[in-house]
C-alpha cells in the first residue's frame, strides 16, 4: 500500500494505492467538517479524459485516523 500526502491550508489530501485500486482520503481542517475524514475510490467507469470522479465510500462512517482508513481498505470492507 503506497501513500502520498498533499498538505493544504483547509484540508490534507492522501492518495492511497492498494493493488490496482486508487483511493483518496481527505482530512478536513475547516468548519463545518472540522477534524473529520472522508474516503473516495476512483471509478474508471464514471470518468472520462476531462474529469476524474471519485465515489464516496461510507459517508456515514466516521474514520478516526489514517491508520483506521488503511485498515478499512486492507480488510476490503468497501466491497
Amino acid at each position: 500500500m503506497r501513500t502520498k500526502c498533499q498538505k493544504a491550508l483547509d484540508e490534507d489530501t492522501y492518495y492511497i494505492e492498494f493493488g490496482n485500486e486508487k483511493f483518496t482520503a481527505y482530512y478536513h481542517k475547516e468548519y463545518p467538517r472540522l477534524n473529520t475524514w472522508s474516503l473516495h475510490r476512483y471509478n474508471p467507469k464514471q470518468s472520462n479524459k476531462l474529469f476524474i470522479w471519485y465515489d464516496p465510500i461510507f459517508l456515514t462512517k466516521n474514520y478516526k485516523s489514517l491508520s483506521d482508513i488503511k485498515k478499512f481498505i486492507r480488510d476490503r470492507k468497501y466491497l
